[in-house]
């Protein structure tokens, strides 16, 4: 059985994907340069605020 997904929820789930990564990548990237936060912390501190 093949499921037709609408195009706009699928526009919707990759462009959240992409901004959520875009995100957490970004804040990677500047708690890491304050050597406070590694990359794994930064990651667990911002990935579950989207969700």
């Amino acid at each position: 059985v093949s499921v037709r997904i609408n195009r706009r929820v699928f526009l919707t789930a990759v462009l959240t994907g992409l901004l959520t990564g875009l995100f957490v990548a970004l804040a990677e990237k500047f708690f890491s340069r304050d050597g406070v936060f590694g990359g794994a912390e930064a990651l667990a501190t911002f990935v579950p605020l989207p969700l």
